[in-house]
């Protein structure tokens, strides 16, 4: 079996290595850590990329508590 870096794999993914390591660490990619270093199984690769992938910005929920900005009062000119 075949052993990629993070490097070789955020080729393979086209995204960041940085990315590659953060999807590791969350468990989304299976991987043998090798001293402070991630080996990825090709077929592991391969079934990640064939997942669906949802471009952008994840949406935010409707429950989030953070409230839109208030609006400002129109201006006024004093003249």
């Amino acid at each position: 079996m075949r052993y990629l870096t993070t490097t070789e794999a955020a080729s393979v993914l086209h995204v960041d290595p940085s990315r590659v390591r953060l999807l590791c660490k969350l468990g989304r990619i299976e991987t043998i850590k090798i001293g402070n270093t991630y080996a990825i199984p090709e077929p592991e690769l391969e079934r990640f990329a064939a997942l669906p992938r949802r471009a952008g910005r994840p949406r935010r929920n409707a429950d989030d508590d953070r409230q839109a900005p208030a609006q400002s009062a129109p201006c006024i000119s004093h003249e």
